[in-house]
């Protein structure tokens, strides 16, 4: 697995990487009735989760697309539905509404992505992007793919170490343990928090859990997906 920053832009640096814990789960993406799937040559999509078919000598992959806003959505719904984070969704429609595009407004969905340097091998994480590719295994006479969501970045002062780690283990329903700096933070904000933090709706860890050889750092879920890909 590595970690990696290749935009110019600054600050996007992070102590947690949260990753909607719908795209971790493909089982939960099932009960997501309201999306629909679509399949063409290039992906196969359903309910936020993009499958792209890699092809030699290429580095880009997907296609950009619009689609038309329904009555109550926001541009946040529409980018969870393809996988695509706040941020993106926003530089891409920079002149509409991010609460109430309006009903017909033309939206562009930017899923066509520059796939990060490197060997096309596990996970990679792009940390200025906010984006994450996981490349399958490939079983012999598979086209390779790579998988891609959007991953939000935390606060400025939690600094994210770049480089290469593994995966040591992953777990669902996690209870999170908060780091004495965040439980005296919740203190003087006046918003007392335990030492853990069980599985539920108010655990920031979501539904799953992917931790690292690198002490204090993970991949999890959220519980608020609604939040993926903001820096």
């Amino acid at each position: 697995m590595r970690l990696i920053q290749i935009s110019s832009r600054i600050g996007l640096v992070f102590g947690l990487l949260a990753l909607p814990s719908f795209l971790l789960a493909a089982q939960d993406a099932n009960t997501n009735a309201n999306v629909e799937a679509e399949i063409n040559e290039d992906t196969t999509r359903q309910a936020g989760i993009e499958h792209y078919s890699l092809r030699e000598k290429s580095d880009v992959v997907g296609r950009m697309r619009t689609v038309k806003a329904r009555k109550d959505d926001t541009l946040i719904d529409i980018g969870r539905r393809y996988g695509i984070g706040y941020e993106e969704m926003r530089r891409a429609n920079p002149e509409v509404s991010v609460w109430l595009p309006g009903e017909g407004t033309e939206i562009v969905i930017p899923t066509r992505f520059i796939l990060p340097p490197g060997p096309r091998e596990g996970v990679v994480v792009n940390v200025a992007e906010m984006r994450l590719y996981y490349y399958p295994p490939v079983k012999q006479g598979e086209t390779p793919e790579v998988e891609t969501y959007p991953v939000s970045v935390g606060r400025m002062d939690w600094k994210t170490p770049l480089g290469e780690t593994t995966i040591t283990a992953k777990a669902k329903d996690p209870a999170w343990y908060p780091p004495a700096s965040v439980i005296k933070e919740h203190a003087e904000d006046g918003r007392p928090l335990g030492r853990v933090v069980p599985p539920g709706p108010d655990n920031p860890l979501g539904r799953h859990v992917l931790r690292l050889n690198i002490p204090s750092y993970l991949i999890h879920g959220t519980n608020r997906p609604e939040g993926s890909g903001c820096g």
